[in-house]
């Protein structure tokens, strides 16, 4: 499990991703989980549909990229 180093370090770079990405409109939330290996952090995307190739990025500031398609999301 990552220490509170590697989780304050991993907030800094989830903080810049959300800056650089989060006007997407299909991006609806941006998180942080384990990555793949489970051996680290890694930053989750939720995304309302499947992301144009390219348009998100495998790997952003040391961090693996997590991109999971939740669908649109609408309050009830």
């Amino acid at each position: 499990m990552p220490d509170r180093a590697a989780f304050d370090s991993a907030a800094s770079v989830q903080r810049q991703f959300e800056e650089t990405f989060a006007a997407d409109p299909n991006i609806v939330g941006i998180g942080l989980g384990l990555n793949r290996a489970a051996d680290g952090l890694a930053i989750s995307v939720q995304v309302s549909a499947p992301p144009t190739a390219g348009s998100l990025p495998e790997q952003f500031g040391g961090l693996e990229v997590l991109v999971v398609v939740v669908g649109r999301i609408e309050a009830l």
